[in-house]
């Protein structure tokens, strides 16, 4: 009895960092669709750990005086786990490329390992497949007990494929494709050793543990993101800016800072919701325009209707046409009504020069005096 009681007592308390992890998500403003599926496979997860419970106690005990309540138990634990890594799928293939369609596309494919599942869990209700129980109630793996590791490992080996892959797109960067690479690695490692062992209690341990750093992480670059555009916010800047300048070669650092023109004006003529529809679009804009494949370029709101790029290149007149770029852009979607009135953007542009700037302000200082010289040419 008493490995029962450790094997209660660790998953209770992985059920308890689960709903820990819920009852934060609760008060979240509002759940894209990677955070509806990462909502899932934590409740998914607090469900296969009480039906693993479940699972040790009925082994060796026939409840209700039937097996076949053992084995539907022990049925809807298989489903259960593979709905669990089916929705793990799904939660690291948005999270890598965040595209939705692309996304619905592939789960036609996807969820046939699911399906197979499904059926092999309830054909052991039945016979041998995945598991049986003999005439004493204990459980035993079936004949096709395999197959169901395969096919877990064909959705771990998929989601693995897809974050390597992943990490050749420069605009992942910013994703944490790293902290993914090392959640998947764990869940598959505790998945492939229990796979090995029965009895060995630590797949989802495992589980349980990846979503928690995964909840620590999407938190931590929440406190780095300016809430209405997307971007990283001032603070995430003075960090990132801070730390530029004090890598090799600082003199190849430059700083573009951007306004808009006369934004007060669409604010007190349209209201202030328009206001921020605008603010997120323009940002929409610079994210698209400002993506050059390269990891050091770095975008920031830096408060109100600013906007900051931080960037290396030995050449200023590549920065030049990147500042042309952006503008020509913003015109672009100014002239087919992207916004509710014409806008533009001034923009100014500053090269750190260690003889003369000594400080992130310095820098700073000289693109707005640029930004304003800009503006009042216009």
């Amino acid at each position: 009895m008493e490995p029962y009681i450790i094997y209660l007592e660790s998953n209770i308390f992985a059920i308890a960092v689960l709903i820990i992890i819920l009852l934060g998500l609760r008060h979240s403003p509002k759940q894209a669709v990677g955070e509806r599926i990462f909502i899932k496979a934590v409740v998914l997860n607090i469900i296969t750990l009480a039906l693993d419970i479940l699972c040790w106690y009925s082994d060796g005990n026939i409840i209700l005086g039937s097996l076949y309540v053992n084995r539907i138990i022990s049925a809807l634990y298989y489903i259960s786990s593979g709905l669990f890594i089916f929705l793990w799928v799904l939660y690291v293939d948005f999270r890598v490329y965040a595209n939705l369609e692309n996304m619905r596309r592939r789960v036609y494919l996807l969820i046939l390992p699911l399906l197979a599942i499904f059926a092999l869990s309830i054909i052991s209700v039945f016979r041998d497949c995945l598991f049986y129980f003999d005439a004493e109630g204990a459980y035993h793996r079936g004949k096709y007990f395999a197959l169901n590791v395969i096919l877990s490992a064909i959705y771990l080996l998929y989601s693995g494929v897809r974050i390597l892959k992943s990490r050749t797109l420069a605009d992942r960067s910013a994703r944490g494709d790293a902290a993914m690479l090392t959640l998947i690695a764990i869940f598959s490692i505790t998945g492939i050793i229990q796979s090995f062992f029965y009895g060995l209690n630590i797949i989802w341990m495992g589980s349980a543990l990846s979503l928690l750093l995964i909840y620590c992480t999407v938190q931590n670059r929440h406190t780095m993101l300016d809430p209405l555009t997307g971007l990283n916010n001032r603070g995430r800047f003075d960090y990132y800016l801070g730390a530029s300048l004090s890598a090799p070669h600082p003199e190849n650092l430059h700083l573009i800072l951007m306004d808009v023109d006369d934004f007060k004006l669409i604010n007190d003529k349209y209201g202030h919701t328009t206001g921020d529809v605008v603010l997120s679009k323009i940002a929409e804009i610079l994210g698209s325009t400002c993506s050059n494949g390269l990891r050091s370029d770095f975008l920031a709101r830096y408060g109100g209707d600013e906007f900051v790029l931080i960037c290396r290149r030995e050449d200023d007149e590549a920065v030049m046409q990147i500042s042309k770029s952006i503008k020509d852009c913003i015109k672009h979607a100014s002239e087919t009504g992207a916004f509710p009135a014409p806008l533009s953007l001034s923009i100014g542009c500053a090269r750190f020069d260690p003889k003369s700037m000594f400080s992130p302000q310095d820098l700073i200082a000289a693109a707005d005096k640029a930004m304003y010289e800009d503006k009042n040419t216009q």
